[in-house]
């Protein structure tokens, strides 16, 4: 209530209602030291003026946080006020940049709180598109700079950000300067599956377009990111990004794109190959060396049993360039990530595969695809076939029944 932070007599009109522009004014020349009863009038404009020039004394003067939000919500409501009733729709926006910039300006000084206010003034914005743009933008980069708690209260809020974008009807420009703020953020508080996930977000927007190669030092972050993840392993819808596909052949980033493409469809001799040529660029990109090679072998392995369903034990040894003796021991590494299932025969030293992850979906596996439908299709049609069948057999006994009973009767 307007009493638990007002230092004067609660003003009123001649009506007797209550005027929260002047009650906040006052309560605001009270915590500058002024006396508050000098202000006798004062318009909704002057006095959310008044408020936004002083933020910090209403958080540092109040008594506790929960009468400086019970303030500063005052704020956000007297803002929404001459937003909604005195403010040309020209002039919304700055208005809003300027509130915004204010709530913002120290992230050191009560963060949380600060946050709350901005997602205040974000909701109470409706569908004011640019200014609820700019809103969002500024929350992700006061969170980044206010630590790890307000990266903590605003990553949430970032889900779902193509459907906010898509409200907000903001130029792609700006949807690419927002994911480049959450991933750096991100980036900056060793969020590294939030980041990479923001920066796919950001490569999206170059689909189909000409300036695919704006995006290269990105996509080049992105490609590190996968293949030095040691939990991803297919990397195909990695490949379909323009994004990435603009990294083939460049000066800069070109080594990148051939190691995706072993990561995605080669072995471990081929990466074995790249890694004796392209020590360097494997050192550069900051990726572990042994994190890659298990990871190769391991994809290898997914190789060779695609292509047949009984393997011996001496041929995964030697696709996987260990021992034989070490055998099951990666075979289990297999299926705790995964990649297939099957059955391991010590007797006779070989693995029954029974499924395989795809490393690449392309025409072999779509047809695969077709063919386990069409057999499915075709062994549904034969139980369909056979339980007609049944069901006519049974009809004809039925039949019969009903005839036995009517002679008896």
């Amino acid at each position: 209530a307007m009493s638990t932070f007002i230092h004067a007599p609660m003003s009123a009109d001649e009506g007797g209602i209550a005027d929260p522009a002047l009650d906040l004014a006052r309560h605001i020349k009270a915590l500058t030291g002024h006396d508050p009863a000098s202000v006798d009038k004062i318009s909704d404009e002057k006095s959310l003026e008044l408020a936004m020039d002083n933020i910090p004394r209403i958080i540092e003067g109040s008594s506790d946080p929960s009468e400086a939000e019970g303030v500063l919500n005052v704020v956000c409501w007297l803002f929404q006020r001459v937003l909604e009733n005195n403010t040309a729709p020209a002039n919304s926006v700055a208005l809003v940049d300027k509130f915004v910039s204010k709530l913002a300006a120290d992230p050191k000084m009560q963060p949380i709180l600060r946050l709350k206010m901005l997602s205040t003034v974000y909701n109470v914005l409706g569908g004011n598109g640019m200014a609820r743009y700019n809103t969002f933008l500024a929350m992700v980069k006061f969170a980044a700079a206010a630590g790890e708690r307000g990266m903590a209260a605003v990553t949430p809020e970032c889900e779902g950000l193509e459907a906010k974008v898509a409200e907000w009807g903001v130029p792609v420009a700006k949807t690419r300067e927002l994911c480049t703020a959450i991933f750096t953020a991100m980036d900056a508080h060793k969020n590294s599956t939030g980041a990479h996930a923001y920066r796919l977000k950001y490569l999206s927007t170059f689909q189909g377009t000409k300036d695919a190669a704006q995006a290269k030092k990105e996509a080049a972050q992105v490609v590190v990111d996968a293949i030095g993840n040691p939990d991803l392993f297919i990397f195909d819808d990695y490949l379909q990004l323009d994004g990435i596909q603009a990294l083939k052949g460049d000066a800069e980033f070109g080594k990148l794109h051939e190691l995706l493409l072993i990561f995605a469809a080669e072995n471990l001799a081929a990466y074995n190959k790249f890694a004796s040529a392209n020590g360097a660029v494997i050192q550069k990109s900051g990726l572990k060396s042994d994190v890659l090679v298990v990871k190769m072998r391991l994809l290898s392995l997914c190789t060779l049993a695609s292509s047949a369903r009984v393997i011996k034990y001496a041929d995964i040894a030697s696709c996987m360039e260990i021992p034989e003796s070490d055998v099951e021991k990666w075979m289990i590494k297999a299926f705790t990530a995964k990649l297939l299932d099957a059955k391991m025969d010590q007797s006779t030293r070989t693995v029954l595969v029974d499924n395989c992850k795809d490393r690449v979906f392309g025409m072999q596996q779509w047809q695969g695809l077709r063919d386990k439908l069409v057999a499915w299709r075709a062994n549904m049609k034969d139980i369909m076939g056979m339980i007609d069948q049944a069901r006519q057999r049974q009809q004809v006994q039925n039949d019969r029944m009903m005839q036995q009973q009517q002679v008896q009767q």
